[in-house]
């Protein structure tokens, strides 16, 4: 028994859909059956962990803990600043003479 099939639209930012005519392209399928193949794939994943999308996060804030304590303990942690030195005429001894 055929499944019964939906028929939809869709809109698509024009990068993305450069990306599925050479995934097309590449694979062989009609651009429809790429779609519902990657559709299908995505679904077949196992959800991401709570904790996985938290990492950036979790790592961010331990950086920025270890810098404020750094700061707290007397580190320095601004760059030096520069001294500007002005030469006058001359001054630096390479006059020609």
């Amino acid at each position: 028994m055929t499944p019964h099939l939906v028929r939809t639209q869709l809109r698509l930012p024009d990068e993305l859909y450069q990306q599925l005519q050479k995934a097309v392209l590449d694979s062989g399928r009609s651009l429809n059956a790429e779609l519902v193949w990657r559709l299908q794939q995505s679904f077949e994943l196992p959800p991401p962990s709570p904790t996985e999308g938290d990492f950036d996060a979790k790592v961010i804030a331990a950086i920025l803990r270890a810098l404020s304590g750094a700061a707290g303990a007397g580190l320095a942690m601004e760059p030096k600043k520069r001294r500007r030195v002005k030469f006058s005429r001359g001054s630096r001894g390479d006059q020609g003479g």
